[in-house]
């Protein structure tokens, strides 16, 4: 083979199906916001927070999340968890029953708040925003949808940005028959998970697979509504004139290239309804408009060829819309991230997995990965090709079954309690699962932010659009190198402090 591996990583036996080890947060350490991942120190970044006043909130426009998580509970933001799957203009995903008297004082402020803000118009903002000042009776008798079959990547995104250590949670230890008999029991232990801002506050706020533009604008004025720090969407919407599509030779063809499906004009070939139309042009505006006060990061899309994903293409210096591609441990841009080349729409990138690429513009191969074969082997060496990079991120999971890390039990907490009524698995491995993409990219920028304005090195109040510039710092784009990437180093403390 050709390329080198940087120590000790190419002491590893190649082709063999062995892979090198490493540290399930390691990102921390990359990133620089842990200095020392066997004590977790981390004097530049979780020892500057401020333990008084509000916590950065974070909302979190994904699929529903697995609020029961003990590594995520702690996190998640009960009273202001919204569900527009149910229906487009919501439904809160946790009944007013089973909040805590705090947490219901926090939902009835919500709802005042939206009555005070909707106003007369006609506009779909305004009728979400009645709609949700009269919750008590708009939502009765609706239930959300956010089983833990549906929650698997907001919870994967939920743990990236913000998970604490979970203590206080019991393993099962089954009966054994021989030798030396003994009863069933358990044993108390920790999940010593973070996020990268284990001290922020997350509100889910979920939607269908593929959103109407009404429930994503309803979902978008949420997100202002309850003043949140940040907006997180990892999604690609299909909007039938902005989405990132190929492009084609236009009809007729000295017009140039068009995005698929579209004339030479830009309108569509099998065009959607005037209304459609006008719902989507009115989400873009509001994508815009809520920019100019919520800095919003969203996936750059996993196309690999160039094509950003949109809502991230509309990311521009003058509002506050970041599109987030995706880097490796290695220092380069993810094979499927966008952004390979400069005017394609990626703000910055952060780090995730990284993937083999075999095409045209990358040979990237897997030198681990089992090969028998001389032809196989011989890949190799072909002028060009480099290494995958080993590390990916570990993040937090739907637990059992519906998760991406599956498990033999069909049940994962036992029915009897632990001491003091807490509560006891029968496994926690499925409790985690490696998550990459430029979705994870955009969490892993997501806790960054977050963790800069928990340590006031971010201050709320300035302009989205001034915060990005900061984050991107002047630095120069290369799309190979996937530059420029964020980490915690990039969040210079104020003059002083």
């Amino acid at each position: 083979m050709t390329f080198p591996m940087s120590p000790p990583a190419d002491s590893e036996p190649r082709h063999a199906g062995s892979y090198p080890t490493y540290h399930a947060l390691w990102h921390l350490e990359r990133l620089g916001v842990v200095s020392d991942l066997t004590r977790f120190a981390s004097p530049d970044a979780w020892t500057k927070v401020s333990r008084g006043g509000r916590k950065t909130r974070v909302a979190l426009i994904d699929t529903s999340v697995d609020l029961d998580h003990p590594c995520l509970a702690p996190a998640m933001d009960r009273a202001r968890a919204l569900d527009f799957a149910a229906r487009n203009h919501g439904v809160f995903a946790v009944a007013r029953a089973d909040l805590s008297g705090a947490e219901a004082q926090a939902r009835s402020e919500v709802i005042s708040a939206a009555a005070a803000a909707a106003g007369t118009g006609d506009t779909p903002s305004a009728r979400f925003l009645r709609d949700l000042g009269q919750a008590h009776a708009t939502q009765a008798g609706a239930r959300p949808a956010t089983a833990r079959a549906f929650s698997g990547h907001g919870t994967s995104m939920a743990g990236l940005i913000g998970a604490r250590p979970a203590a206080d949670v019991f393993l099962h230890n089954p009966a054994r028959l021989s030798p030396k008999p003994r009863d069933a029991a358990q044993t108390e232990v920790a999940l010593p998970y973070a996020g990268i801002d284990p001290f922020c506050e997350i509100v889910a706020i979920s939607t269908s697979a593929l959103p109407s533009a009404d429930q994503m604008l309803a979902a978008l004025t949420y997100a202002d509504l309850i003043g949140a720090d940040l907006v997180v969407l990892a999604a690609s919407l299909p909007d039938p004139t902005r989405a990132a599509v190929g492009l084609v030779p236009a009809t007729p063809p000295e017009t140039g290239m068009v995005p698929v499906g579209q004339t030479d004009t830009g309108a569509q070939s099998a065009p959607a309804s005037a209304a459609e139309l006008a719902a989507w042009d009115g989400l873009r505006d509001t994508f815009l408009d809520v920019s100019s006060r919520r800095l919003i990061l969203c996936a750059a899309g996993n196309a690999g060829d160039g094509l950003t994903a949109y809502p991230a293409n509309l990311a521009a210096p003058d509002n506050g819309i970041v599109a987030v591609g995706a880097c490796t441990a290695d220092g380069l841009r993810a094979s499927y991230s966008a952004g390979g080349a400069p005017g394609q729409g990626v703000t910055l990138f952060a780090l995730s997995g990284d993937a083999p690429a075999l095409n045209a513009a990358e040979f990237r191969l897997d030198p681990f990965a089992e090969l028998n074969t001389p032809d196989e082997k011989a890949l190799f060496d072909r002028p060009g090709a480099r290494p995958v990079a080993v590390e990916t991120l570990i993040s937090t999971d739907v637990a059992g079954r519906p998760g991406y890390s599956s498990t033999q039990y069909g049940q994962v907490w036992r029915e009897d309690p632990g001491p003091k009524g807490a509560p006891v698995a029968f496994e926690f491995a499925s409790f985690f699962c490696e998550f990459s993409g430029t979705s994870a990219a955009t969490a892993v920028a997501a806790g960054l932010v977050s963790l800069g304005f928990s340590t006031g090195r971010l201050t709320r109040g300035t302009a989205p659009a001034a915060i990005k510039a900061a984050l991107i710092g002047g630095r120069a784009y290369d799309g190979d190198k996937g530059q420029p990437s964020l980490s915690w180093p990039d969040f210079a403390p104020a003059p002083g402090v």
